[in-house]
């Protein structure tokens, strides 16, 4: 049964200086890296691709190097394309996902968003056949994509993700499998 991990990146070191897609991991989020590893051991991943943002393209080397795989960026697989947010992120976040086709804040609609996450796993998928894949991104692109196969909405979906954390889906089905939200 062919499978994907969609796996969340880990923690992150906020700095409103600085734009949200240049954030790197915290300390912390370096060190939950290897619990991350060892979740993801048993479904024998053998290549992590991540988007480009730093704090994606980090947490696929840490959890490569532990589990001795080889890691690639590719495009499209960032986040929402939205500015930074901070006063009122938890009632805009609600009126984005509520409103699917309306840009409620930043560039891209919900709907546009998951359609263009959606092509670039697709096209990760098809760089690389008969390969058991994770694809390390971000949390509301991956709500968007994978809520459906899990029957469940979006913006439950996105709160209940941790940071780091995945879900796993069979690629052959679409079934949803398992969401991994708590490390040990």
């Amino acid at each position: 049964m062919p499978q994907i991990a969609l796996i969340l990146h880990s923690h992150v070191t906020l700095d409103t200086a600085v734009p949200p897609k240049q954030w790197p991991l915290s300390d912390e989020g370096r060190s939950l890296c290897t619990p991350l590893a060892d979740a993801l051991k048993m479904h024998k991943l053998d290549l992590l691709v991540s988007s480009e943002e730093p704090k994606a393209v980090q947490t696929a080397e840490l959890v490569a190097t532990h589990l001795r795989i080889e890691t690639e960026t590719a495009p499209d697989l960032d986040e929402h394309r939205r500015p930074f947010v901070a006063a009122g992120f938890e009632d805009t976040m609600t009126r984005f996902f509520a409103q699917p086709t309306d840009r409620i804040f930043g560039k891209e609609s919900a709907n546009e968003a998951r359609a263009r996450f959606a092509e670039a796993i697709n096209a990760v998928l098809r760089a690389h056949p008969n390969r058991t894949l994770g694809i390390v991104a971000h949390g509301t692109v991956i709500a968007l994509y994978a809520a459906p196969y899990f029957h469940t909405g979006a913006a439950a979906l996105w709160q209940r993700l941790q940071h780091p954390s995945f879900v796993l889906i069979d690629t052959d089905t679409g079934a949803g499998l398992r969401i991994v939200d708590e490390l040990e």
